[in-house]
């Protein structure tokens, strides 16, 4: 007998795995659909298998329970205002979840074709707003996605949209105790660390311990050094993950600032000591420092090389730079990593800010005006 069942989540990862760790991993998708939940967005699937409930799997109300929850999509702990953290796939979950978005794409874009022509003029309006939004730097499908599931609304302004989109971007509040500064080369990451330690003086009061964490040391933090040096900062260069562990021990409860060399160059098996950090140490996090202006694909490709269920934060550097930062905005709603940081300039005491979203839409909007393509 075919077993039909609607699921319901906040987005259409954890949607996808609460259907599969009850129904199966061969439960067919019969319908993916983003609605509005009071003030909230939720995604309503509908599986169906021939294949009774696995009790192991899910409860009678469609929530995970504790085992399907650590078999299904992994979690990134979010901190601060994000208690539930983000849901990441499995290789073959996110390739599904990829399909069913495009095929959830072409059926809205069929409706909006054969609906009445009362819809023309909204969607003439429509499309001006996401032109706009793309070049403030926006994903296009992130940006195609939300106005084809979102009512359009007459005459709604482009500031309207854009602080709806906003809306959907994580935040932390960050709570210093032992954060590891990682990312590419070049993306900022030595004087992000210096603009949180010299913040960290300034706001506690608190002496925090920096570290450089990775082959080679000595060698790649002779800069670094002579920084901590000029601010009265505890500094120390480690190479092994047991060196690191004694280091974070003898700071005493004190903020430990952790440096690394590019993404690339620190390893698979240093990445996984630090990852290992932020699942067993009350407070460890990984701070992933990126530019503003990069590309949403490459900051997912940067955060799929961190390990399972490390505990991630954005740092968005080189704000005063940027005049286009909607990509690195996509990628922390579509990866679900919350921003804890935005930071520009160079000088170490100044241009480091805990983000709120009136920050953000700020510089959005500076920023069209900057290359000339504001908003309507």
């Amino acid at each position: 007998m075919m077993r039909i069942k609607k699921f319901t989540g906040p987005n259409i990862a954890k949607s996808l795995a609460l259907a599969k760790a009850e129904m199966g991993e061969d439960a067919l998708i019969l319908q993916t659909l983003r609605r509005r939940k009071g003030v909230e967005s939720v995604v309503e699937i509908v599986a169906a298998n021939s294949r009774a409930a696995r009790s192991a799997g899910g409860l009678a109300d469609g929530s995970l329970s504790a085992e399907a929850e650590r078999g299904g999509a992994r979690e990134r702990a979010s901190g601060g205002s994000q208690a539930t953290g983000s849901a990441v796939l499995r290789d073959t979950d996110l390739s599904i979840m990829r399909e069913l978005e495009e095929v959830e794409l072409q059926l809205n874009s069929i409706m909006a074709r054969i609906a009445p022509p009362a819809w023309d003029g909204r969607r003439k309006h429509l499309s001006e707003l996401r032109v706009n939004l793309q070049n403030a730097g926006f994903d296009p499908g992130l940006v195609q996605r939300r106005f084809l599931r979102t009512e359009p609304v007459p005459g709604g302004s482009f500031e309207a949209y854009l602080t709806d989109l906003i809306g959907d971007v994580p935040l932390e509040v960050p709570e210093e105790r032992v954060s590891v500064f990682v990312g590419p080369s070049g993306s900022g990451k030595t004087t992000a660390l210096l603009k949180v330690a010299a913040a960290v003086l300034l706001s506690k009061g608190v002496t925090p311990r920096v570290i450089h964490f990775g082959s080679g040391s000595a060698k790649d933090s002779k800069g670094l050094a002579a920084s901590c040096k000029q601010l009265g900062l505890k500094f120390k260069a480690v190479s092994d993950g047991s060196q690191l562990a004694a280091e974070i021990m003898r700071s005493g409860g004190q903020p430990v600032l952790i440096d690394t060399p590019g993404i690339v160059g620190l390893g698979d098996e240093n990445l996984e000591t630090i990852a290992g950090l932020t699942r067993t140490m009350e407070g460890a996090v990984i701070r992933l420092v990126v530019n503003s202006a990069m590309d949403p694909a490459n900051i997912s490709a940067i955060a799929s090389c961190i390990p399972t269920a490390a505990r991630v934060s954005l740092v968005l550097t080189k704000l005063d730079e940027a005049t286009r930062i909607g990509g690195a905005i996509s990628a922390a709603i579509r990866e679900g990593i919350p921003v804890a940081y935005v930071t520009g300039g160079r000088d170490v005491e100044s241009g480091i800010f805990v983000p709120d979203r009136m920050l953000l839409y700020d510089r959005i909007v500076e920023g069209l005006a900057e290359t000339g393509t504001g908003g309507n």
